[in-house]
């Protein structure tokens, strides 16, 4: 087996991801290699064809291998530069709008990389260490406790994959489940 075989078999996942980047003001949308076959990439074909006659009102875009960049393996990841009046698709809420509405017929798990924030309550004898410009802090007066040390919450962040596309496709649900206009 080849270097590159053994790569594909070793991830057996098939996914679709979603990262938006708001400092930058790009969307990546990763898959693993979905098995997207020849005949499944005629709407391809349709949208590059469009593109040559100038149906996409003079937008452009560049296809290129990435042999700098972080190598996936198998799939693909495709980074979108967003214009000022687009970045309403970086938003969580439209992302997950949009995904809902348009992922009916996609049997593959997609997830966005959402941002989760937790708080805790710490004394001032563990914030020693911490460095507030990482959280959001607020201090409290903690009555309860015995000791008259002074608390404070932190607000941690951390990011994690949310699966967004939680409705199966219509084809895998149990007719009793389904609807007349669905």
């Amino acid at each position: 087996m080849t270097e590159i075989g053994s790569k594909l078999d070793a991830q057996i996942e098939l996914f679709v991801r979603l990262v938006p980047y708001k400092a930058n003001n790009t969307l990546s949308i990763i898959d693993s290699g979905i098995r997207m076959t020849k005949a499944g990439m005629s709407g391809t074909k349709e949208f590059m064809e469009a593109l040559q006659v100038g149906v996409d009102a003079g937008g452009s875009f560049t296809v290129t291998r990435d042999v700098d960049g972080e190598q996936l393996g198998r799939g693909t990841k495709i980074t979108l530069f967003l214009k000022e009046d687009q970045l309403e698709y970086l938003e969580e809420r439209r992302i997950k709008d949009l995904v809902k509405k348009h992922s009916e017929f996609i049997s593959y798990p997609i997830y966005l990389w959402t941002k989760k924030t937790t708080e805790k309550v710490i004394s001032d004898d563990e914030d020693e260490g911490t460095n507030e410009e990482e959280g959001d802090t607020e201090e409290v007066d903690e009555e309860k406790e015995n000791d008259s040390k002074k608390k404070k919450k932190v607000k941690e962040g951390s990011h994690e994959w949310q699966l967004i596309n939680k409705q199966k496709p219509n084809w895998l649900r149990k007719p009793e489940g389904i609807t007349k206009d669905e």
